[in-house]
């Protein structure tokens, strides 16, 4: 704030300062006195005088920039609140407007002898930072589907009912009771790992690609707190958090060498950027990396499970230096090595000196630095981790998958979705086989805290009204069902698992969440013997979407030939139907059984959908070549076209639904009359030797044209009615518009119908004249690595035409007209990988984006970022001053003007006596010229078609 005054002081100085010419001011202040016989004062004050110019430009730099940022802040806090507003608030204290345009930046917090860490609560925390969300273009407002390959952690508290998944390079945390998300935005790629602490208060990511990090959110606010920069290119492929939240532990891959992981360990908290001790292991001889769990009574003490081994880490410092202690647990017989099995999970038992890890064969082995009978007598002993196997239990006929530590208790999960409640002598408690009405468990994740007795508790097998009677007694010890704590005959196992209903014995276990084989999450109300969806993986294998023009409603396909419309209103599906693929198949192939796959793949594939303008019909694109025309309430088969045998890649309607056209893989175009109720078939053409990039209608004099982009750099175009007059598509222009790169999509410019938008793989934007046919302007498209592949507008209400363009992974808003500004333009992150499928919804109200995974997000669209970006940009050539600015070896505004004058003087010859008259204008063929003086290398195409111009241009 003080500095800010001080910027503002100095300002309104040196604007009165300057009033007058520079010498007179400074004579007047008396500050310096110019003597004319010194030469040496003189060129002092001289000096001083060219100081005080140069700070004058940067002072007037400087409030010009204050002067845009105030008006982006006006922009930003038109919708919120005003700056009078803002000022009341804050007691009328000058505020600094920098902070409410820039985004969140990571913070690295150091917090020292501070071995549990405690932030705000999540209520205050997450009113603010929704508050502050206005400065983002896209905020998630819905998300269908979740990454089943990263384990689902449970964050339910006393008062809260949370989750934490992952989609795509997000990370969630989904309140099911209130329905409600916080979505943690920071990660480039695709999220591979997360972790939580024992109060769950603090969250690890990471994520595996080019600029990968290890993030830890704070979970109450919803806030970076610390990044770990790319320190592996190959990315970290697993974190755990300590229960103290004071470590942190991560596992990459060398480079170069896949068979090595490094198992590095973090004091994070002291924001150092590289790993505190690490160590190796080779895949080969350990086998593949399973799991690391910590101590929960000693974040010192870690197990690390690989297939073939256990190892036992111990953290430590001695003589100030921290090191890391391996120890390779012996006692396992090697007789009966095969008969245990491979290692999945292993965890410390919690209040004890054992550890336990569950096998592939269903046994479990015991390890501790104490003999079996010490723990009868129950010494105090110092806690060590050279723990040793002493005993192997066998727990289940099937793999033990997951084993958990939960308060006295050890829980596990096996193949078969059974999970097995023990005491720590190993004596069955409790068994859930099955959870009602869900498909077998994969995965399981208990609440944070422990829940009270009282209230709570289920007896097994007894009856609801002797529950109560029951509980008042108190808590009665379990007997053991298991002698010797050794399982010798299964058989008698599941015979007393039979009889448990008989004994009444009280049993009290936390709840849980569970991920079932298909995907859907279940809450597990162990109090009320209850199981609850929390999500239902309903969109399985989508593959394509669209979104009514007027409704409400999300049209998906699927790889099964299954339509869904989904009401994203009410996050319901409203309507499923099956296109009736048996029926054409019978028809054409004879009867096909279920063991054709392939054909029955391709058959029922959807590779498109689109909906008309007035949303009446559906025309669904199928992997087989064929169109289905659907009603759209009911999705009715119409019509079926079968014109192609490729699958189709893209349907376009025209502006009154008149015509539609699409095409497929192999560069077939087909056209259709829609003007009936059952459409004509025009034509079918191959224009282009290489596949088609894009396809789009427009009209001249209510007149229409169908335009293609191929990937062999020509454009051609059609003349519709002509067409459907001669009832085959006839070529109206044929025209070469790239030597070297490519087009890659096509849109109408909202601002003229007479133009065209070409998108090229360079990131350039190139305008197309429609009457002419030639290309005749060229501005820098969006900044990014790889080029627009879609674009189409928003045409929000009452609002500046804005298009929503894609590239590659990323989704931004682009301000119109187009003119090569680079403040007119933002992009978004929104999926890990290449996004394949996006829809506007609501009149560019929302955006739905799919990518490669079956993963949907649904943004709400804000345009008021970008537009306090333009401003913030400034005017004239300001915004294009930064694009110079970038390079320090650019060229400045003098070489340039030295250049553009030189060209001019270039054809006078060597004695010409005429006057010389400067301007504006250079001829075309000096232009390739200037551009390689400047560094920028024309293409052969461009240098030929300047030549040719100028050639015109004499002639004429």
């Amino acid at each position: 704030m003080e500095e800010q005054l001080e910027t503002n002081n100095l300002s309104s100085a040196s604007v009165e300062s300057f009033s007058s010419s520079t010498s007179e001011s400074l004579q007047r202040s008396g500050e310096i006195v110019i003597c004319p016989e010194d030469e040496k004062s003189y060129s002092l004050s001289k000096k001083f005088i060219e100081e005080l110019e140069k700070k004058k430009e940067e002072v007037e730099t400087y409030n010009e920039r204050e002067k845009n940022l105030t008006v982006a802040s006006n922009i930003l806090f038109e919708k919120s609140e005003s700056i009078k507003d803002v000022k009341k608030r804050t007691g009328g204290k000058n505020t600094q407007q920098r902070s409410l345009f820039y985004p969140f930046c990571h913070l690295a917090v150091r917090v020292d002898n501070a071995p549990v860490l405690k932030p705000h609560t999540r209520e205050f925390a997450t009113k603010n930072f929704n508050s502050s969300h206005i400065t983002s273009p896209f905020k998630l407002m819905r998300f269908i589907g979740y990454n089943p390959e990263v384990v689902v952690k449970n964050l339910t508290k006393a008062l809260e009912f949370a989750i934490l998944l992952t989609t795509g390079n997000l990370v969630l945390i989904y309140d099911y009771n209130s329905e409600t998300h916080h979505e943690l935005q920071g990660h480039r790629n695709r999220i591979v790992s997360t972790s939580t602490d024992a109060k769950g208060n603090w969250i690890a990511s990471s994520d595996i690609g080019p600029d990968s990090s290890v993030i830890i959110w704070d979970a109450i606010r919803c806030f970076p707190v610390h990044v770990i920069w790319e320190f592996n290119k190959t990315g970290c492929h697993f974190v755990k958090l300590s229960p103290c939240a004071k470590y942190l532990v991560t596992i990459v891959k060398k480079i170069n060498k896949p068979n090595i992981l490094m198992i590095s360990i973090w004091e994070w908290v002291h924001g150092e950027e590289c790993p505190d001790v690490s160590v190796e292991i080779n895949t080969d001889e350990f086998g593949s990396f399973k799991k690391v769990d910590f101590c929960y009574e000693k974040c010192e003490f870690l197990v690390v499970t690989t297939e073939k081994r256990v190892i036992f880490l111990t953290f430590e410092e001695v003589d100030s230096k921290k090191m890391l202690t391996f120890h390779y647990p012996t006692g396992l017989p090697q007789k009966n090595r095969k008969q245990i099995g491979l290692f999945n999970d292993s965890v410390f038992i919690r209040y004890s000196h054992m550890a336990i890890t569950g096998t592939t064969t269903g046994q479990a082995v015991i390890w501790s630095d104490m003999s079996w009978n010490f723990f009868d007598k129950e010494p105090v002993r110092k806690a060590c981790n050279k723990k040793n196997a002493f005993l192997n239990v066998q727990l289940d006929r099937y793999s033990i998958e997951q084993i958990f530590s939960i308060d006295d208790q050890v829980v596990t999960l096996n193949s078969k979705g059974m999970i097995f409640f023990y005491n720590q002598r190993l004596c069955v408690l409790h068994v859930i086989k099955a959870l009602r009405g869900c498909n077998p468990a994969v995965n399981i994740s208990f609440h944070l805290k422990k829940r009270s007795i009282e209230g709570s508790s289920l007896l097994v097998g007894e009856s609801s009204k002797n529950k109560k009677k029951r509980a008042r007694r108190g808590r009665d010890h379990t007997t053991s069902y298991i002698k010797n704590n050794k399982i010798d005959d299964l058989e008698k196992l599941h015979k007393e698992i039979k009889c448990w209903k008989k004994k009444e014995e009280i049993f009290d276990t936390r709840d849980f969440v569970a991920t079932t084989t298909t995907g859907d999450i279940v809450y597990v109300n162990f109090s009320h013997d209850a199981v609850k969806f929390i999500l239902r993986n309903q969109l399985k294998g989508v593959t394509c979407m669209d979104t009514h023009p007027n409704r409400d409603i999300l049209c998906l396909g699927t790889d099964c030939g299954k339509l869904l419309q989904y009401d994203f209103t009410k996050k319901e599906v409203i309507m499923c139907k099956n296109l009736p693929l048996e029926d054409v198949v019978a028809k054409e192939l004879g009867t096909i059984t279920e063991d054709d796959t392939e054909i029955n793949y391709i058959m029922g594939y959807v590779t498109d959908l689109k909906y008309e303008q007035g949303g009446h019909r559906l025309a669904c694109g199928m992997k087989s070549g064929d169109v289905w025309l659907l009603n759209e309430t009911d999705f009715n088969t119409i019509v079926r076209i079968p014109r192609t045998t490729f699958p189709i890649v893209k349907i376009v309607f025209s502006r009154m639904n008149e015509y539609f056209a699409y095409y497929d893989t192999y560069a077939h175009l087909i056209l259709m009359n829609n003007k009936n109720d059952l459409p004509d078939y025009i034509g079918k053409i191959r224009p282009h030797s290489k596949p088609i990039a894009d396809i789009a209608f427009s009209s001249k004099d209510d007149v229409y044209y169908l335009y293609t982009l191929g990937l062999d750099r020509y454009f051609v175009e059609y003349v519709v009615s002509e067409c459907d007059r001669l009832g085959f598509i006839k070529i109206n222009v044929y025209f070469r518009m790239e030597l070297l790169g490519k087009g890659t999509c096509l849109y109408p410019d909202p601002s003229s119908r007479m133009t065209m938008l070409m998108f090229t793989e360079t990131g350039k934007c190139r305008f197309i004249n429609l009457e002419t046919m030639h290309i005749y302007r060229t501005v820098q498209g969006p900044l990014l690595p790889n080029g627009v592949t879609y674009v189409k507008s928003l045409a929000l209400p009452n609002q500046t035409e804005c298009l929503l363009f894609v590239s590659h992974n990323e989704m931004g808003l682009l301000k119109c007209p187009v003119d090569g500004n680079p403040y007119k333009w933002v992009s978004h992150a929104a999926v890990s990988e290449e996004i394949e499928q996006v829809a506007i919804a609501n009149h560019g109200k929302y955006v739905f984006c799919k990518g490669k995974n079956e993963y949907i997000t649904m943004w709400e669209i804000n345009i008021m970022p970008l537009n306090a970006l333009e401003a913030l940009g400034g005017k004239g050539g300001d915004p294009f001053s930064t694009l110079l600015a970038a390079d320090p070896c650019a060229p400045s505004l003098e070489d340039v003007q030295e250049l553009f004058f030189y060209c001019q003087v270039a054809h006078r010859g060597q004695y010409n006596e005429k006057a010389f008259e400067s301007s504006d204008v250079i001829g075309a063929c000096d232009v390739p010229s200037a551009f390689r003086a400047l560094g920028y290398f024309m293409t052969d195409y461009e240098g030929l078609q300047s030549v040719r111009i100028s050639y015109e241009k004499c002639f004429l």
